[in-house]
């Protein structure tokens, strides 16, 4: 068992994925009808596959470095083996991502700060919407940041005031972070806790719009060294009270630990930079990355066959209190400018997820990673049903060059009191 994020521009493709087809057509609002039916639990991460890199989007669709290395940190976690590490000095440092667009966003994390910051940080946290990204440039509607007066946290809607936390940060400790970000009305709204405690509520006058983006870390030319570990994000259509808090929970990792019931093996293999070979009881360990990294271990599939999968089951977990599920995939688009099709998809209770379906094959060199959260089964997560979930890769409609993957994993949060 393992217990192992600026512009507009980047809503076009990095959108696409994640909301339905012919939604970008409407106007941005409150009240998209699109909003609704994806209420939930929608990004997730405790850093345990450990990437930071923005290439192919997936964990994080944007990204810089300018002011210091985003690293997977192995050294200072808060749960499992794995944070992100933000050291930005003077200039930007963040990671982001894109959301559906709707009226209410809710997340909860865990931040560390090593020291407490020699002058006031903007934000260590922040979040667009679809009316600050077009209109008052590219700073976060809702920052998260630090007032060195009093050193502690503070946070805002802008153009609102700032509401500083009630207690101070203590460097070198983790602190959990609960936000709810209310964009619904002219009077935009944060809820916000720290540690548990209520802090005063942070509002705005702005328009009414919906969120956008998320970003960890700093647009800003700031100093300061941060960790973020235990990430989770929910969004809600406007009136929906449910998410926030969210609570305290960890983030944990499931590998491969096995081969499954495959479809039709002999449609794939194994492979690295020595050759090539058949499926057997021991391909599984091909996609078992922890951290995930390139090491040159595959499976691939060699012909097209819409129906056929190669399967891989799951180390287990002994945690009750499972919250939510999520599944990291990541593929070699093997430089090429031909397309191909592959699918990724987790089993749970006997039906199917897609994690990934899409072409696999573009020209870069570097290793693509796609992220999504498990749709949570009626009754909730138990722990039979965490290690009873199921991988598979497959389902190639274009086989040619054959799609290759390289890893999959799984990520749980588990609450904690």
């Amino acid at each position: 068992m393992f217990h192992r994020l600026l512009t507009t521009a980047l809503a076009g493709a990095a959108l696409c994925a994640l909301v339905p087809s012919g939604a970008l057509a409407a106007k941005p609002g409150p009240m998209n009808d699109y909003c609704g039916p994806y209420s939930g639990i929608r990004w997730m991460t405790g850093m345990e596959h450990g990437r930071t890199g923005t290439g192919g989007g997936g964990i994080w669709y944007s990204g810089s470095d300018a002011g210091g290395a985003a690293l997977a940190d192995s050294s200072v976690v808060r749960s499992g083996d794995y944070s992100l590490r933000l050291s930005p000095s003077g200039a930007a440092s963040y990671r982001g991502n894109v959301v559906e667009m709707c009226p209410i966003m809710t997340v909860r994390f865990a931040i560390r700060l090593d020291s407490a910051p020699a002058a006031d940080v903007t934000e260590l946290f922040s979040v667009y919407t679809s009316e600050n990204t077009s209109q008052n440039g590219p700073r976060g509607a809702l920052q998260l940041g630090y007032d060195a007066a009093s050193g502690a946290l503070k946070a805002r809607a802008r153009p609102g005031d700032w509401q500083v936390a009630s207690t101070q940060v203590v460097p070198g400790a983790w602190h959990v972070i609960d936000l709810r970000y209310d964009v619904s009305t002219t009077t935009n709204r944060v809820d916000w806790r720290v540690d548990g405690v209520d802090q005063a509520v942070a509002t705005g006058p702005e328009a009414a719009s919906t969120v956008n983006q998320f970003f960890f870390g700093t647009t800003f030319a700031e100093t300061f060294t941060a960790n973020y570990d235990d990430m989770m994000l929910a969004i809600a259509p406007a009136g929906d009270p449910a998410w926030y808090p969210y609570g305290d929970g960890q983030i944990y990792a499931l590998e491969p630990d096995a081969m499954g019931s495959s479809s039709g093996p002999g449609s794939f293999r194994e492979g690295n930079a020595f050759g090539r070979w058949s499926l057997n009881s021991g391909s599984w360990y091909a996609l078992a990355d922890h951290p995930i990294v390139p090491d040159g271990s595959f499976v691939e599939q060699t012909a097209t066959a819409k129906t056929r999968y190669a399967e891989v089951t799951f180390g287990n977990t002994l945690e009750a209190t499972v919250r939510a599920v999520g599944a990291v995939v990541t593929f070699d688009p093997q430089n090429t400018r031909s397309t191909n099709h592959g699918r990724t998809a987790i089993v749970v209770g006997g039906t199917e997820q897609t994690i990934h379906d899409a072409n696999m094959a573009h020209p870069d060199a570097f290793l693509w990673t796609k992220a999504a959260v498990v749709k949570k089964p009626a009754g909730g997560w138990t722990a039979d049903l965490v290690n009873a979930l199921r991988g598979r890769v497959g389902y190639s409609a274009d086989a040619s060059p054959m799609p290759r993957w390289n890893s999959l994993l799984v990520e749980y949060e588990v609450k904690r009191p």
